[in-house]
């Protein structure tokens, strides 16, 4: 009887592995210029893609119980993880494993970091956001395995604008490519890097081609 008070039904709030967003009205202004977004209106919207993702089955995979999900995301704390294990890599002599670090980044890849994840072996695309905190200033990064790229997709063009832009691209698509080998996902993936097109040709740290998608509305 603790949770009825005055009247009303005060349920407990479930969390879904993001903060609680108490306004529901931003989403249906989220088109709007004026409109302030923060971390957890995007991981809310990550959240519901993972879901419809994992429930909503495509139609390619209609009665194809064992096909591979075409995309999965991640939440807005993954850039974090990029950061300081890239941080890591680069002090500690390009040691991968110094302080345990890896982990944290593995769990995403393995799906035991957020609610309505799935592993990243059974998925074509994974959809991540990047806040550029120098420029205050957000992009989207599609993380394709099949192409072997980070495809990204930013509206914004000015002078000076790419360079930074590309150096936290180039952190995805160096410490992603590390921490799939040490979490096996080309074997889970039935990717074989000697003879697979699109990777037999590249270092073990440089995997994935950085491609910026153009003619996009600014």
């Amino acid at each position: 009887m603790d949770h009825y008070k005055r009247g009303k039904s005060e349920i407990p709030k479930m969390h879904f592995g993001v903060e609680t967003v108490e306004d529901k009205n931003w989403f249906y202004t989220m088109g709007f210029a004026d409109q302030t977004w923060t971390y957890s209106h995007i991981d809310v919207c990550l959240y519901y893609l993972r879901k419809k993702s994992k429930y909503v089955p495509h139609s390619s995979c209609k009665n194809e119980p064992n096909k591979s999900y075409k995309y999965s995301t991640v939440d807005c704390n993954f850039m974090n993880a990029i950061r300081s294990l890239n941080d890591v890599y680069f002090m500690e002599h390009q040691n991968l494993n110094a302080g345990g670090h890896e982990h944290h980044l593995i769990e995403y890849i393995n799906e035991f970091r957020m609610h309505f994840a799935v592993p990243w072996h059974t998925v074509e695309d994974i959809v991540i956001p990047i806040n550029i905190k120098e420029k205050h200033h957000w992009v989207l990064a599609i993380l394709s395995f099949s192409e072997s790229g980070v495809f990204l997709y930013d509206s914004y063009e000015s002078s000076g604008h790419y360079a930074v832009v590309l150096a936290e691209i180039e952190k995805i698509a160096t410490i992603i490519s590390l921490c799939l080998q040490a979490s096996d996902f080309y074997v889970k993936k039935g990717i074989d890097l000697q003879n697979h097109p699109r990777y037999k040709d590249k270092e073990s740290s440089d995997m994935f081609d950085v491609l910026f998608e153009d003619d996009l509305p600014q």
